[in-house]
């Protein structure tokens, strides 16, 4: 027969166990809105998610604004990861940050972004931003680095399937390590309506 159990405090419910405590049942339902998870031990906590299932899936981890079913807005934040931890003087920071937002509410037409995000002279900033294009299906952006004097490594090959590359402003293509080639199969045009 159909069961529960209902435990009502005023105070602090402990389950104190010198071994693991096993929760067993489709769903672990709550209403709380936080949860912490603490240890002392070295590289703890540990959150594991692990699908037993003989199948090809892995687990999901699921990060919703729901807006109470009332329907999302264009720059509504999804989810955000946060990485933080005190600085020298004992305050604490966010060093860096995952975020998810609607780029594009619009039904039929949705389209998101995610900012993964690090801390510069103590406040964040973007580092890499992902987002679809409403304008144009199948399009989707990438911008990469803040300000003119962020610097982007690429280690191997760069591939580009489209057919240019344009800068906003004056740019230099350096090799400061050994010759630079460049390799078509028709010609290599350059260009210039200004002067050098």
């Amino acid at each position: 027969t159909d069961a529960y159990i209902e435990i009502e405090a005023d105070g602090n419910i402990i389950l104190d166990s010198a071994a693991d405590i096993v929760l067993e049942g489709t769903q672990l339902l709550s209403s709380l809105g936080a949860y912490a998870l603490s240890a002392s031990g070295a590289n703890r906590p540990i959150f594991y998610l692990t699908n037993t299932a003989d199948d090809a899936t892995g687990p999901f981890l699921f990060l919703q604004n729901d807006r109470d079913g009332n329907g999302l807005s264009d720059n509504d934040v999804l989810g955000t990861i946060a990485f933080l931890g005190d600085d020298a003087a004992g305050n604490s920071e966010t060093y860096g940050s995952i975020v998810g937002s609607v780029a594009e509410a619009d039904d039929g037409n949705e389209c998101g972004k995610i900012e993964i995000k690090v801390a510069n002279d103590g406040t964040e900033i973007n580092g890499i931003t992902v987002g679809a294009s409403s304008a144009t299906s199948g399009e989707v952006d990438v911008i990469l680095g803040t300000g003119l004097n962020s610097r982007t490594s690429v280690s191997g090959v760069i591939s580009v399937a489209g057919a240019s590359i344009v800068g906003n402003s004056a740019f230099t293509i350096a090799n400061n390590s050994s010759n630079m080639t460049f390799d078509c199969p028709s010609n290599i045009e350059i260009n210039a309506d200004g002067g050098e």
